[in-house]
């Protein structure tokens, strides 16, 4: 009875067997996309360095390189948040200054 109740993935001939959502998601996760680092002379000169669950990527700015994509999505999200993050020091500093002149 046990047995019966198991799922077995049938194979066609000429036909690979279905993926499981979780299979295309490493898919897609793993996929590799193109990938272009600003560069410039000043802050932005030294390579990239984006490390993902231990896994370190070095990468050349300025030139286009071929990543998985969630160590792209994890860079894009970094900078996500590197961007809220300055937006919310920027508006704790405007408040302080605002109410800069009622504390002297």
């Amino acid at each position: 009875m046990a047995e019966a109740n198991k799922k077995e993935k049938v194979e066609i001939k000429g036909q690979e067997p279905e993926k499981t959502l979780q299979e295309r998601q490493q898919e897609f996760l793993n996929e590799l996309v193109p990938f272009m680092a600003f560069k410039d002379s000043g802050k932005y000169k030294d390579d990239l360095v984006i490390i993902v669950n231990g896994k370190t990527w070095q990468i050349q700015r300025g030139v286009q390189v071929m990543i998985p994509r969630y160590v792209y999505l994890a860079h894009k999200l970094a900078e996500k948040q590197k961007t809220a993050a300055a937006r919310h020091n920027q508006a704790l500093i405007d408040q302080y200054r605002s109410r800069e002149p009622g504390l002297v």
